[in-house]
């Protein structure tokens, strides 16, 4: 309710708010205001962590810097302390005197020592006094961060007690300051702390003090009341006499055993049953085999042939087709189709005809879609102006009208009869996709791998269906692991798009996760990467005798110390399935692990367990291996139809505003969901007319041909949305 009245209040402009009745006016107005505290809250604590994490990176690179030099120019004096070493090994007395006399230059030895030496300073603390160097800059912000009303969990109060300390010594003299320091703030990595001067002491703990209340701050051991995303971790997931009301039925809906004992029953009768059935196959194995040490080597699995008629039918389907269809045209049709449109409700009245308002919206999602903006498509159109679709835009492309549209288009698309010939199994995947940004946001970070040292992107991590069709989406930094926003897409997408399998490559991956999808009815597969490092392990009552019993982690697992955690687990996964909280606000808590953690080291641990399974099956199944593949490659399909659509400046995001961002990905999506229903029904078009000419199809082999091609689409050029109104007059 909160949300919907502040969201209401943003709509209109001042004069329009005194129309209101004063109650539903002030109403508005406070919740505006409470909601945009929290906002204003967390979008501080995220400017720190980038800031932060920026200072930390350039002051590694620079020390990389520095010391490569070095170590090139210490080249010679290493050789030349090497050589001295030499003599005075082999000789001794007056004859090693005379032997450094003739052989070492005295001018060379120093220089030697001293480059020697001056790496070693290097070594020690040198990127400590780079970050040393931006002190300045983090002190001029420090202390009014820190004033913010900082809470914490039990295990962390005394770094609210540093936090205190911090502010009271902050005008005193360095003596004092010295005397009563918390120590345990300094991290290990800075212990030349101890042969600094007093003053430099004081800047290494204020440093650290900042460190370590940035990453407190991401595992929710240190939170602010009064933000939406920085609350202690109990609270957000739920607190103790709500969950105790709602407990049984949250049971229920996740289907988890209310004891720990039984569903440690059944993931070891999982474990036993996978680990038979990879034994007795492993023989006649090609996959996967022992090499000398008793370690598993892996090979590639072969390319999977396509059945024979699959290449005649894939011609017969492209000949059939129209050729350069308009794009305008595919999303008119689409929209005939499904109505998808109907969707896109409007916040308040216009004053444009029905007329103006249909193609008005169908230009203004091909605008944000293509990223040619709104200027672009009304210089691309004819009769659209820029105001028409910048009203339409903020008016009905708003996240929640989009979300809902997306979800329409993939709902048709899967009830539609003619899709299951394209579908096979129950699996969907997400992966993520990097952008450019051309404005430097706190949504952006630099992604060195695809843009180098200089250029900012974002993460678009998308949820494919087993069909092809976008059913979330989700912005993330590219320096965050896929996995929070694989959560988050399943659970905002809700049980109806829930499959029985879901997989990821390896950034999308983490231990916890087999846990969180398990009891949310999913199994989840991963393709991961280096697999012959991946540990694998078993548990407590396992027999070491057994055959491949040294493919596993000596330590085996004990389940049972694990059951005082079992309801806080699903008491977490409820609150994520219900949408009570967002997966990247408290699972950074789970991830992180830290050794005092036990509800994170239970997750880890469970998860390896259900890791292990997986992994063993996977190992023993050609055919898991394959459904896998081809589901991450709909997903790499689907990648390069987005790069093609957003074809506009580059393919680079131009705003760097998480709301902007969001609306052009989802209008993108939007687009791509429109193009794979177009080519859904012009297959079945092409299909029906290829039989009434005599030839016999088999749709069978229809799954082995992809429904996001694009190379009959007209994507850029001249737009006529003209055809809309005359096909909507006809109906």
């Amino acid at each position: 309710v909160v949300s919907n009245l502040a969201n209401g209040a943003k709509l209109y402009d001042v004069y329009h708010l005194r129309r209101f009745p004063n109650d539903k006016r002030h109403a508005m107005l406070v919740c505006y205001l409470y909601e945009a505290q929290g906002k204003i809250l967390d979008t501080i604590v995220k400017m720190n962590d980038v800031y932060l994490m920026g200072v930390e990176r350039r002051s590694r690179i620079a020390f990389e810097a520095t010391y490569k030099q070095l170590r090139r120019k210490s080249k010679n004096a290493i050789k030349t302390l090497v050589g001295v070493s030499k003599i005075v090994l082999d000789l001794e007395g007056e004859s090693l005197a005379q032997s450094l006399a003739e052989n070492v230059d005295k001018r060379e030895l120093k220089k030697a020592i001293e480059e020697t030496e001056s790496l070693r300073r290097l070594d020690e603390r040198g990127h400590l006094n780079e970050i040393l160097k931006r002190q300045s800059h983090i002190k001029q912000y420090l202390t009014s961060f820190l004033s913010l009303p900082f809470e914490a969990e039990k295990g962390s109060l005394e770094l609210v007690d540093a936090i205190e300390f911090y502010h009271k010594q902050i005008d005193k003299s360095l003596d004092d300051f010295d005397k009563e320091v918390p120590l345990w703030v300094i991290r290990p990595s800075f212990k030349a702390l101890y042969d600094s001067s007093p003053k430099e002491r004081r800047k290494i703990w204020e440093i650290s003090l900042a460190l370590e209340v940035k990453d407190k701050l991401r595992t929710l051991d240190l939170f602010l009341p009064s933000s939406r995303n920085h609350r202690s971790f109990w609270t957000m997931v739920e607190a103790g006499e709500t969950w105790k009301k709602r407990q049984e039925d949250a049971y229920e809906k996740l289907s988890a055993p209310k004891s720990f004992t039984e569903f440690s029953s059944q993931i070891t009768a999982d474990f036993n049953e996978a680990y038979e059935n990879f034994c007795d196959g492993f023989n006649k194995n090609k996959f996967v085999e022992l090499d000398k040490n008793g370690n598993l080597k892996f090979h590639k699995d072969p390319k999977t042939d396509q059945p024979d008629g699959v290449k005649d039918l894939l011609e017969a389907i492209r000949v059939a087709l129209p050729k350069h269809v308009p794009i305008e045209d595919v999303l008119t049709e689409v929209k005939l189709a499904t109505k998808f449109t109907e969707k896109l409700r409007p916040q308040f009245a216009l004053k444009r005809t029905e007329k103006e308002e249909r193609t008005s919206v169908l230009a203004a999602l091909l605008a944000h879609g293509t990223n040619i903006g709104l200027a672009g498509m009304a210089s691309a159109t004819r009769d659209i102006t820029v105001d028409s679709l910048l009203e339409t835009s903020q008016n009905r492309l708003t996240t929640d009208n989009l979300t809902a549209a997306n979800e329409a288009l993939v709902q048709f698309h899967m009830n539609y009869p003619f899709s299951k010939f394209f579908e096979e199994e129950s699996i969907t995947s997400s992966d993520g996709q990097r952008f450019q940004v051309q404005e430097d946001s706190l949504n952006s970070d630099f992604c060195t791998r695809y843009f180098g040292y200089y250029k900012r992107a974002i993460n678009l991590v998308t949820h494919i269906s087993n069909s092809g069709g976008v059913f979330s989406g989700q912005i993330i930094s590219c320096g965050t692991r896929d996995a929070m926003a694989m959560v988050n897409g399943l659970c905002k997408a809700g049980s109806d798009f829930y499959p029985e399998m879901h997989t990821t490559d390896s950034h999308g991956y983490t231990d916890g996760l087999f846990v969180i999808l398990h009891l949310l009815g999913i199994q989840f597969a991963p393709r991961l990467k280096d697999l012959g490092k991946v540990r694998l392990y078993t548990l407590e009552n396992f027999d070491q005798k057994l055959p491949l019993a040294d493919i596993f982690e000596k330590s085996k697992m004990q389940l049972d110390s694990l059951a005082p955690q079992w309801d806080d687990m699903v008491r977490i996964v409820s609150a994520l399935k219900s949408g009570q909280v967002s997966a990247q606000s408290i699972l950074p808590r789970i991830f992180a692990c830290q050794s005092g953690d036990k509800l994170a080291q239970a997750f880890r641990k469970l998860g390896q367990v259900l890791k292990t399974t997986f992994l063993l099956r996977y190992f023993g199944d050609p055919k898991l291996r394959y459904i896998i593949r081809k589901q991450l490659n709909k997903g790499e399909g689907r990648h390069s139809l987005a790069r093609q659509i957003f074809f506009s400046n580059k393919g680079e995001f131009r705003s760097g505003d998480l709301d902007s961002l969001m609306a052009k990905s989802s209008c993108l999506s939007l687009v791509c969901n429109s193009i794979l229903i177009w080519n859904t029904l012009a297959t079945e078009k092409a299909i029906f007319e290829l039989e009434s000419h005599g030839r016999n199809c088999d749709k069978k082999l229809l799954k082995f041909i992809s429904p996001l091609s694009w190379e009959h689409i007209r994507i850029n050029g001249r737009y006529d949305f003209r055809t809309l109104n005359e096909r909507e007059s006809k109906l």
